[in-house]
């Protein structure tokens, strides 16, 4: 009897935490999705890093958010389409942006990688060095959005990604009217 009083009190504190996680699974979870980095003394976790970088970077961008009034039909798709999938978002707008580099490029669906279409705009300066450098970190996300269906990628994060690249879009559709 006296083991069992003994085991009992061991498991009373794990059992009750485990309880209230249990209870509180879903505040706890997006208190944790909120966490950027752990510190312990000298040691420091970042995590999500990725991710951090190109909302700060999207901050810094100062890009503006579109009325309603001013919306295409794709941008409103693909605003529509935050609310319901935010993965499928980044990925609708990846497409957008291809389909306009390659027409500013003049290259054929399927004839060069992603990698190749940022280059090529860079270097014929249809995009910045910085630009070039966030849509290459875009790039990752996109993966990982496409491949992964990753749970890192939040609401938050998948609009910040859309409204740069709906940024970038836009100044390439500038870019090509004035060509064209």
């Amino acid at each position: 009897m006296n083991e069992i009083i003994q085991l009992l009190d061991i498991l009373a504190w794990p059992v009750v935490v485990l309880t209230l996680a249990l209870l509180f699974r879903i505040q706890l979870i997006a208190l944790i999705e909120r966490i950027s980095s752990i510190k312990h003394g000298k040691t420091e976790i970042a995590l999500n890093e990725k991710l951090k970088s190109i909302a700060d970077k999207g901050s810094n961008n100062d890009t503006p958010k579109e009325t309603p009034s001013t919306e295409t039909d794709e941008k409103k798709l693909i605003y529509d389409l935050l609310d319901l999938d935010p993965l499928s978002a980044i990925l609708v707008t990846w497409v957008e942006f291809n389909r306009i580099g390659r027409e500013l490029l003049g290259i054929e669906p399927r004839s060069s990688n992603a990698v190749h279409l940022i280059g090529g705009l860079r270097d014929r300066e249809y995009i910045s060095d910085h630009d070039a450098d966030i849509l290459n970190m875009i790039r990752g996300i996109r993966n990982d959005a496409a491949h992964l269906r990753s749970d890192d990628i939040d609401l938050q994060t998948a609009t910040k990604v859309c409204v740069i690249l709906l940024q970038i879009i836009s100044d390439l559709e500038g870019k090509h009217n004035q060509a064209g």
